[in-house]
């Protein structure tokens, strides 16, 4: 079947799919935040207090995030919660880390090719399939935006390649109008990402605003252009918080 057929004729790609293959590498700004937490039953992860838990029920939270650089047209990021003391991240992703001789105190803000690895492990989604877990595996990494861009391109080529995190489509993110200041761009997008992904879950503005904030003050990319302040972030606070 040639293209010209796929395209025109929806019946003959009814009867003659040709089926997505998602990828599950992704190359992207790392985001990372350490702390110790107790798991609480019925709650999950809670922050560590010395006047309120034992000591040998000290855990250690890790929450770490992929934004998939501009030049893949992906508007989310990926994310992962571990326990530092559990399986997944020894058996998958620390080690992937070390072998690149990088210290997990050196990889916050910087930039990273990952692969999703399955665990071995499975979960049930809130549709009730049963699904598998994965765990990020560190292939490379890299000290700036362009490295890592250009990494991507040699990799995929310039066009974005649909990835297995893409549940549906999503409005592509705004670019600057005109301005062809294609470093404000990218942190224009950077933004967007990291803004809504911060805000997932908030309703207080306050609280978000003190997340964002936190969050900014950690990608060089974005706070060279953008505060929490700026119009831009605001607006997309506004977004986040929106109530559906």
């Amino acid at each position: 079947m040639n293209m010209n057929t796929q395209i025109n004729d929806p019946f003959a790609m009814a009867e003659d799919p040709q089926e997505i293959k998602y990828s599950n590498e992704y190359f992207g700004q790392v985001g990372l935040d350490v702390w110790f937490c107790v798991l609480e039953k019925g709650v999950g992860k809670v922050p560590f207090s010395e006047q309120e838990h034992s000591i040998d029920k000290r855990l250690t939270a890790i929450t770490m995030g992929i934004i998939p650089v501009p030049a893949s047209g992906l508007a989310f990021s990926v994310d992962r919660d571990y326990i530092a003391e559990f399986r997944e991240w020894n058996a998958i992703t620390l080690p992937s880390i070390k072998k690149l001789g990088v210290s997990i105190r050196e990889l916050d803000g910087k930039f990273a090719h990952v692969k999703l690895t399955e665990t071995g492990e499975t979960y049930t989604n809130s549709q009730g399939e049963t699904k598998e877990k994965t765990a990020f595996e560190f292939l490379a990494i890299y000290d700036t935006l362009e490295a890592c861009e250009a990494a991507y391109t040699a990799k995929r080529g310039s066009g974005a390649q649909p990835t297995a995190s893409q549940a549906a489509p999503r409005a592509t993110v705004a670019a600057t109008a005109g301005n062809g200041n294609k470093d404000r761009d990218a942190a224009l997008k950077f933004l967007e990402v990291a803004v809504k992904s911060t805000c997932k879950g908030m309703t207080d503005l306050e609280q978000a605003r003190e997340a964002v904030a936190a969050q900014i003050a950690k990608m060089p990319l974005i706070n060279k252009h953008f505060t929490v302040d700026s119009p831009e972030t605001m607006n997309f606070m506004a977004e986040a918080l929106a109530p559906f």
